[in-house]
């Protein structure tokens, strides 16, 4: 079998999978979260076990008598397909220790928090949150809107933990934080630890505000 290069093997330790909320490009807090509680931040605290990427194409074809007729407008923002699970011992996230139980419910009370609040501001016509997906490993940064809260499930075959899904349609592109772009070139001394404070780089800004 073959064994991946340094180059590959560099961004498998670096990877980052990390979601955020965003108020008019700045951070903002997400009450009383034990995670994103200072800085909107979420970072998955484990790798998901799996990540489907979809771009469709923006091309209409159209039947006449003598063939067929496209119209190509070129690929449509990505789709994500996100599945994982937390550990059932504890790790950290953002300095808090959380369990598989207290993870899982983590995030979905973050997705749930960026729904309502933003269910709440259309209807009293004011300025929307952004939420945004950033994936260093593929180099993805995208804006996004979730299309279901990750619901815990369980089964049969794995009674103790539950398995969380999240959809998520891109809506544009975003530029990464200079730091985290900064550690694909930036030797073997950077680490995911180094990449998630760069997005968290605003959370003194908002304790001083």
């Amino acid at each position: 079998m073959a064994h991946p290069t340094s180059t590959h093997r560099q961004r498998l330790q670096e990877a980052a999978f990390i979601l955020r909320i965003r108020e008019n490009g700045a951070a903002h807090p997400v009450p009383g979260h034990p995670v994103a509680g200072r800085d909107g931040v979420f970072p998955l605290p484990i790798p998901p076990q799996s990540i489907r990427v979809n771009q469709p194409t923006r091309i209409g074809v159209m039947d006449t008598p003598y063939g067929a007729v496209a119209d190509e407008q070129g690929a449509a923002p990505p789709q994500w397909d996100i599945e994982g699970q937390f550990l059932l011992s504890a790790r950290s996230v953002e300095g808090v220790t959380l369990d598989a139980y207290t993870a899982q419910r983590a995030l979905e009370a973050y997705i749930r928090y960026y729904l309502e609040t933003n269910r709440e501001r259309a209807r009293a016509q004011q300025p929307l949150l952004t939420l945004e997906w950033h994936d260093t490993y593929q180099g993805h940064s995208w804006e996004v809107v979730p299309l279901l809260v990750p619901l815990g499930q369980r089964s049969n075959a794995s009674p103790l933990v539950e398995r969380w899904t999240l959809k998520l349609k891109g809506l544009r592109p975003v530029g990464p934080p200079q730091a985290a772009a900064d550690t694909v070139s930036g030797g073997l001394e950077a680490d995911p630890e180094q990449v998630i404070a760069a997005f968290c780089a605003e959370r003194e800004e908002v304790a001083g505000a």
